[in-house]
């Protein structure tokens, strides 16, 4: 590689100025509005800037236009494959559109969610999706992009995005009461996020509408949405005298610690344990396919997007729906 072209990278506006006897003005001129240009000027610049490789210094460009063509996206379990799902997908639909997806880990944490906020108005960032976590309340010279909220309580503030999750758990009740269980178990931690607190309503409600709600059999500890928090709740599930024949269970990684336990405990899938997750997302250690019930990740990614760019007058709530996906852990009950 010759000198000329490993510096190449560092070049700014004023070494194309100098190369092409103009001044800066007229670079930027050529750069951002080319038809307010002269031919001659116009061709002369662009062959130094594809000659050279120039590539504008986005964020420099930001601060003159007070705006980055950029979005944020506050999430606060990196370790949830849900959440990677959702990432990736955001991402695909804003380099479609020509912005690029800032991540912003916050860990549940207020402090650095607020910092995270407070970078983002400095760069003027268009949008920001805030994804599930504790109740949302900004400090009022936070928010200069619009934003939206996926599951997060405070959603009657701003626009929120959600899966049918109340709906959604109501039909995987009347499944499995289908398949003649009547003991149907719920793994919904305590953890204060409004889709586990939508999915366990969902569940006491069908239940209950049902004659069949056992408060013992409704697992609300407040725990993390982990596989351990599955192989605890069937621990404590299997110590009642009449253990359930089938468990709903909050996420697919908590559905995986259920399976994983059962299997230990030689408890037969789906012969004797019937179990329900809910996500959707492909786990690939699934000893068999697990039934779930899957969020549809494409559409919230496009719905979170698209109420970022154009936000609404009023705030409303876009409910999606979910897909029933029957794998092979639920069976008939003979009990």
């Amino acid at each position: 590689m010759s000198t000329n072209q490993s510096n190449a990278k560092y070049l700014n506006i004023r070494d194309i100025a100098k190369l092409a006897g103009v001044s800066t003005a007229t670079v930027s001129r050529v750069l951002n509005h080319p038809e307010l240009t002269s031919p001659e000027i116009r061709a002369r610049v662009q062959a130094i800037v594809q000659e050279h490789h120039y590539v504008p210094n986005q964020m420099v460009k930001s601060l003159f236009s007070h705006s980055a063509d950029s979005i944020a996206v506050f999430v606060y379990d990196m370790a949830n494959p849900f959440f990677i799902a959702l990432i990736q997908e955001l991402n695909r639909v804003a380099f479609d559109h020509k912005h690029a997806l800032l991540i912003c880990d916050t860990s549940n944490d207020i402090q650095k969610e607020s910092d995270y906020l407070d970078y983002c108005a400095a760069i003027r960032v268009k949008g920001i999706i805030l994804t599930e976590g504790f109740e949302f309340n900004p400090a009022s010279n936070q928010l200069h992009s619009p934003l939206v909220m996926f599951d997060r309580v405070g959603q009657n503030v701003w626009p929120s995005v959600q899966s049918d999750n109340t709906a959604a758990i109501a039909r995987a009740v009347k499944y499995l009461h289908n398949l003649n269980h009547r003991r149907i178990a719920c793994i919904a931690p305590d953890t204060g996020l409004a889709s586990i607190q939508c999915r366990c309503e969902g569940y006491r409600r069908a239940m209950e509408e049902s004659g069949l709600f056992r408060p013992e059999y409704l697992y609300d500890r407040p725990a993390p949405l982990s596989a351990a928090t599955g192989i605890d709740a069937l621990n404590y599930f299997f110590s009642l005298p009449e253990p359930p024949t089938a468990i709903l269970c909050s996420n697919d990684l908590i559905a995986q610690g259920v399976h994983f336990r059962a299997a230990q405990m030689n408890i037969s899938v789906p012969r004797n344990l019937s179990i329900i997750g809910f996500d959707g997302i492909p786990l690939g250690s699934a000893a068999i396919p697990l039934t779930t019930i899957k969020q549809d990740i494409p559409a919230i990614a496009k719905t979170l997007f698209e109420l970022c760019l154009h936000p609404p007058k009023e705030p409303r709530v876009t409910i999606l729906p979910t897909e029933f996906i029957p794998g092979q852990t639920c069976g008939w009950c003979s009990r």
